[in-house]
């Protein structure tokens, strides 16, 4: 099982407290901080092209991810939109 180090956060217009479209984004979970490192990095150390090549891969597959779940969430907000117009 992939270790996501990017989440999804959505907010709804009900927990606004305004008639607005939700909002979401993508915000860093988990991160490593090598200490007296102001950098925090989202892969572990590579030290060859192929765990190079992983990390991106699991970079781009996190953001498949909350690309679904991001539309799932909008489409579901749309469709009681539109049930609470009629």
């Amino acid at each position: 099982m992939m270790t996501r180090c990017l989440a999804m956060e959505f907010v709804t217009e009900e927990e606004l407290q305004m008639p607005i479209p939700p909002i979401a984004r993508i915000y860093v979970q988990t991160f490593a901080q090598p200490a007296g490192s102001s950098h925090r990095y989202l892969s572990s150390e590579c030290i060859t092209p192929e765990q190079w090549d992983w990390e991106i891969n699991r970079l781009k597959a996190e953001l498949e991810i909350l690309r679904s779940e991001g539309r799932a969430r909008f489409n579901a907000w749309a469709q009681m939109r539109e049930l609470h117009t009629f």
